[in-house]
């Protein structure tokens, strides 16, 4: 979803799911323009002694004015040069379609990973070059079960950034789903039609159905056939229900004035803000139902053949270990950091600042290995098909 879900801001969101016919390409004119626009390599760019550039692909508000101040300041004569997108399919349509000869470094969740390797577009970073390293919480670099991880404490995909479990929440004030907790309360009878909110697209609504038919973790994207079937006629069942594709703020006003009392929206943080705009203690509750939740974990790739790479290796640097980068990226976005070290910067303040954090679990890592990192399904033309079932019902 995105760091605007907990802390909106303006401009485009960082963190768009697919949330279109599944998986399907986007249609990107002026790829031309595109490549244009990364500016010239240059024979420095690839130097030891400074200068030249860095072309980055990503979402926009990780490519805010501060962040290119922030890097140029910590590497003079380096010139950043951004290139803003909006969602996952956007940036690895845009690399397909020819990004890749002028990119250096692409971000991504890290569910998207193995399909960035697959296609020959990125390669493996070796993790001791870069001193951000040894301040991430080990997990982060040491568990092979994550979709970037190729040799644990060695090589990895993408540099972990932020990450974030999605949570069932509820307004406990007209509401209690009963424990264990299970998604099956969406479909609990006592909630009122259309007073379910779904947060996110079509691949996130089925994945929750999958969770809830007690497809395991690892296999929800892989559903098709018959138990792909069994989680589209779940959501059928579930009609009518409010649709929020990417507004965090809106799910909050809908769940605290009652116009919906429960849905899985971007993260653990949300009943805490319904708490406060009801202006009741507990009045909010978001959990990890014992099934299990989709979530992500982000951050830059290195481009396989970059032009710049030594550079691409100083911004990824830049990414992982600037102090005040990642205090920035903390009070702008308040989503969980994979560094240990900034996370430990932000409870220290105390007061409502920790008290936040850890309602989002900053300090649990480890839950960032039971989630299932949202990615493209693998049979994208059989979940398209899926959802213009449930819509067509």
């Amino acid at each position: 979803m995105s760091p605007d879900a907990q802390t909106p801001r303006k401009g485009m969101n960082r963190r768009v799911f697919i949330g279109r016919s599944a998986g399907v390409a986007l249609a990107v004119g002026g790829i031309g323009s595109f490549v244009a626009a990364c500016g010239g390599g240059g024979g420095s760019g690839g130097s030891s002694g400074g200068g030249g550039v860095v072309n980055v692909l990503g979402w926009q508000s990780y490519l805010e004015p501060e962040v290119k101040k922030l890097f140029e300041e910590e590497n003079p004569g380096i010139t950043l040069n951004t290139l803003p997108a909006a969602s996952d399919q956007e940036m690895f349509t845009k690399m397909k379609a020819g990004g890749s000869a002028q990119v250096d470094v692409v971000f991504c969740n890290s569910g998207w990973a193995p399909t960035y390797y697959e296609n020959e577009i990125t390669e493996p970073m070796d993790i001791g070059e870069f001193k951000g390293t040894k301040t991430l919480y080990p997990v982060f670099y040491q568990d092979a079960s994550l979709p970037y991880v190729i040799k644990p404490e060695t090589e990895m995909l993408v540099y972990p950034n932020m990450w974030s479990p999605l949570s069932m929440t509820w307004n406990t004030l007209v509401y209690q789903a009963p424990e264990p907790y299970s998604w099956s309360s969406l479909w609990d009878p006592k909630i009122p039609e259309d007073h379910v909110m779904m947060f996110g697209g079509n691949e996130d609504f089925l994945a929750y159905a999958g969770l809830e038919q007690g497809v395991p973790r690892e296999k929800i994207y892989a559903m098709e056939g018959a138990t792909l079937e069994k989680a589209a006629n779940r959501l059928i069942e579930l009609k009518p229900f409010q649709i929020n594709p990417n507004s965090p703020s809106l799910f909050v006003n809908t769940l605290a004035s009652q116009k919906a009392w429960i849905g899985p929206p971007s993260g653990l943080g949300v009943g805490l803000q319904i708490s406060e705009q009801v202006g009741k203690e507990g009045a909010g509750k978001s959990v990890v139902p014992k099934e299990g939740t989709l979530g992500w974990i982000d951050g830059p790739q290195m481009v396989k053949g970059a032009k710049n790479v030594e550079n691409a290796k100083k911004f990824i640097n830049f990414w992982g270990s600037n102090e005040k980068f990642l205090t920035w990226l903390w009070e702008s976005y308040k989503y969980n950091q994979c560094s240990k070290a900034a996370t430990e910067r932000t409870l220290a303040k105390g007061g409502k600042e920790k008290e936040f954090a850890e309602s989002i679990g900053v300090n649990k890592p480890q839950l960032a290995t039971q989630i299932v990192q949202q990615r493209p399904a693998d049979n994208t033309q059989a979940w398209a098909e899926a959802w213009d079932e449930v819509q067509a019902s």
